[in-house]
């Protein structure tokens, strides 16, 4: 109990020293110097990809037709992927008799108007 009483205790002094060294400015004093803003583009680190290869829309177009054409990149796009194995499903078994209960009628356990 000893242990926590002392944590807690730091953990006020410690708390209570920060807020104290980040108080604001006073404004009321025009002599007190305020911090400067630093700013840091976000772009900073950016590192682009690299140089895009550009192909000469003759040669793309060559190349398609070397595959065989627009049709050959549809049956690529809609074919299954290769790394997904089939697994066989086998059928959902209904409970037994024993367990099922048939649905009421249309309007079961309302009671008709008298």
């Amino acid at each position: 109990m000893k242990l926590v009483t002392n944590f807690v205790t730091i953990m006020v002094t410690l708390c209570g020293s920060a807020s104290i060294a980040a108080a604001p400015p006073d404004a009321a004093n025009p002599l007190e110097q305020t911090p400067t803003i630093q700013y840091k583009s976000p772009f900073l680190d950016y590192r682009p990809l690299g140089e895009d290869k550009r192909t000469p829309w003759k040669a793309a177009n060559d190349e398609v037709g070397k595959i065989g054409g627009w049709r050959v990149y549809a049956r690529e796009g809609s074919a299954p992927a290769p790394s997904m194995p089939t697994m066989p499903i086998a059928p959902v078994k209904p409970p037994g008799d024993n367990m099922t209960k048939p649905m009421p009628g249309s309007h079961a356990g309302h009671g008709q108007p008298q």
